[in-house]
């Protein structure tokens, strides 16, 4: 993850975007801060171009998620990581005393709720990821990608046997 502590700070005009968006600047700053990379996504990939688009970089567990606003589009620094917040996942009060894992269909969303909760980055894995989450919220955006997607992998194919019966 030195890739994401090289990344420069964000500049004034992306906090003021931010601020005027609702985001509050502790969700700018926890659990780690926004920082700010140029370039262009390739086949979901970020490639660092100092000429490129400015993408907001989130350090994610052995990762950076990055998401250019103008676009929407979101890519990682490596593949692997599944969600936007993934840490949450699995802490215990994500889900205890009746609480929802949260799903939001967008990065602003999610920073606007101060990052309480996930934006899936890669459907592939949501199967694998979620499939022990007791509870979960989701915005409505993502609901049919979800459903689509909450599957357990393929397993075995199966077909059925026509049993003879004995003759009497």
């Amino acid at each position: 993850m030195t890739a994401y502590y090289d990344l420069p700070g964000l500049r004034q005009e992306h906090i003021d975007w931010l601020l005027r968006s609702g985001v509050s600047i502790d969700a700018m700053i926890h659990p780690e801060a926004i920082r700010l990379a140029c370039g262009r996504a390739e086949r979901g990939l970020l490639v660092r171009d100092p000429a490129g688009d400015p993408w907001l970089a989130f350090a994610e567990e052995s990762n950076v998620a990055y998401w250019q606003p103008l676009s929407g589009e979101l890519a990682l620094e490596v593949r692997g990581t599944f969600a936007l917040g993934e840490e949450v996942i699995g802490l215990p009060e994500t889900c205890s005393f009746d609480c929802f894992l949260s799903g939001f269909g967008s990065p602003l969303a999610w920073l606007r709720a101060g990052r309480a909760g996930i934006v899936v980055i890669d459907w592939s894995l949501t199967w694998q990821r979620l499939h022990g989450v007791p509870r979960v919220a989701l915005a409505e955006s993502v609901v049919f990608p979800f459903r689509h997607h909450f599957k357990p992998p393929t397993g075995p194919e199966v077909a059925a046997m026509r049993e003879r019966s004995a003759a009497a």
